[in-house]
């Protein structure tokens, strides 16, 4: 699993002190200045937990919270009993759209919609150009670019130095689209176990946006993957099917034009080690209240 896995651990342990559990990697980081948990992420659902033996060693550090969250593409998560299904804020989505690769790739153009396969032809038809790079100027070209994106869809985006052990520490790639010598449009791909994740991605909003350049970035990079004997083409985090006011619903609109089905593909919970983290969530609980009940009065 990409989230447990040495190369992700070796990023992490460059930012965040790390801590094992029976083999399981968790960060330990600060909620609030006053609240350290321990963070699981990725973990497979067929894990086995202790509850006893976790908060134990959660003790002997001093944390506050215990965070654990699951990933599977398989759809079949077995509660972890010992543990409670809520978090203050999950770290992966809790849902996803997914690729099949083990089909032919003709077969899998014709399962795209058909705004897909037009977005495709018409970057093709207008020359824009795709390049794979790991280069060192290439990442400082994307990142510019992550800006610019995360400046007009007001997202919070990590320092250069994040994506820059990305691509350079994970068996990673960056998939570039140019018009020319412009950048349009690019993402990184990262493999694990017969796995390829659209982990990120960006899009220009400058005068050649209407190129269409992204739906050639994913054309490609599915066609890498499927050159790389990956089973499966995660695009990693879409919109639950039922909240229409998700701030994912816009790009899930452009992934479900390759990848129309939707999975459930996580489940969190957690686990109070004090009374500092009890607190927090009772907070954020009212908070939910409150926000639902205003939002209610003003319709």
């Amino acid at each position: 699993m990409l989230w447990q896995s040495e190369q992700r651990a070796n990023i992490l342990n460059k930012k965040w002190t790390l801590l094992t559990y029976h083999g399981y990697i968790g960060e330990k980081k600060s909620l609030w200045w006053w609240l350290t948990g321990w963070f699981f992420v990725g973990v497979s659902p067929d894990c086995n937990v202790s509850k006893n033996d976790l908060t134990a060693r959660a003790a002997s550090h001093g944390l506050d919270y215990i965070q654990w969250e699951t990933y599977s593409l398989t759809n079949h998560h077995r509660p972890i009993l010992s543990l409670v299904p809520w978090v203050y804020k999950s770290i992966l989505p809790c849902h996803t759209a997914f690729i099949d690769l083990t089909q032919w790739l003709d077969h899998i153009w014709d399962s795209c919609k058909q705004k897909g396969r037009y977005g495709v032809n018409y970057a093709r038809t207008h020359d824009v150009k795709i390049r794979f790079s790991q280069d060192h100027a290439d990442i400082q070209a994307f990142y510019t670019l992550l800006k610019e994106t995360a400046q007009r869809d007001w997202f919070f985006i990590n320092p250069y130095e994040h994506y820059h052990l990305i691509v350079t520490c994970t068996d990673a790639i960056l998939v570039l689209a140019y018009h020319d010598d412009t950048l349009l449009a690019w993402s990184i791909l990262i493999t694990d176990q017969g796995i390829t994740r659209y982990y990120y991605g960006a899009s220009t909003s400058g005068p050649k946006k209407n190129l269409m350049a992204s739906y050639l970035v994913q054309r490609e990079g599915i066609t890498y993957a499927h050159h790389r004997w990956s089973h499966t083409y995660d695009f990693l985090g879409v919109a639950p099917p039922d909240d229409p006011t998700h701030p994912l619903v816009g790009v899930t609109i452009f992934k479900q034009k390759f990848a129309p089905q939707i999975v459930r593909c996580s489940y969190a919970y957690h686990h109070h080690q004090s009374w500092k983290s009890l607190v927090l969530m009772k907070l954020k609980t009212i908070k939910a209240h409150l926000t639902k009940t205003f939002s209610s009065k003003k319709k």
